[in-house]
């Protein structure tokens, strides 16, 4: 039985080059949005200290914003990777991403786990509430991520067994032709 369909009417390829450029335009714009909001950030930051006032960001806005639009760069490049692999039907890149994917996950279910162990108890200020959500929309979003990997993963595997010059099930027409 061959893996060639996902979601039982489009193929794995066409289901990853649909996430590829959904997830390449939408973590471009939250670059863009990230560079913005970083440069505003440190405008206020800077001009608040000159001027000796409060700011509404506090102390560690602007290297929060600069962390957090450095990773969306990142994960526009690497969706950028697989997105060019789905394209030319490069197992390698479609790999690579896979690699980087895994990572991801596995560092998106740590922090979820992280904050359900140091901000789960209710402490009656009501933030205990944003890391319970926090934590529940994080392994929500971890769980559909890994059903695009599992796609993901079913690509290259088609991939790399279509860049093999000779399959397995047309191996009798070689042994054929070498006793002819």
């Amino acid at each position: 039985m061959t893996n060639k369909m996902c979601c039982s009417s489009c193929s794995v390829e066409t289901g990853s080059l649909v996430f590829a450029i959904f997830s390449c335009v939408l973590f471009c714009i939250a670059s863009l949005l990230g560079i913005g909001i970083t440069l505003y950030s440190v405008y206020v930051h800077i001009s608040s200290v000159v001027h000796s006032r409060t700011t509404f960001f506090g102390p560690f806005a602007p290297f929060t914003m600069i962390l957090l639009t450095t990773l969306a760069i990142i994960t526009f490049v690497f969706t950028s990777i697989l997105w060019w692999g789905v394209h030319k039907r490069k197992a390698e890149y479609v790999k690579i991403y896979f690699g980087y994917g895994i990572v991801v996950l596995v560092l998106c279910l740590a922090s979820s786990v992280s904050f359900s162990m140091f901000f789960w108890q209710d402490e009656g200020d009501g933030g205990e509430t944003f890391f319970r959500i926090s934590s529940v929309v994080m392994i929500f979003v971890s769980l559909l991520f890994s059903l695009a990997l599992v796609m993901i993963r079913a690509t290259y595997k088609k991939f790399e067994q279509q860049s093999t010059p000779y399959n397995n099930q047309y191996r009798h027409t070689e042994l054929l032709d070498e006793k002819c």
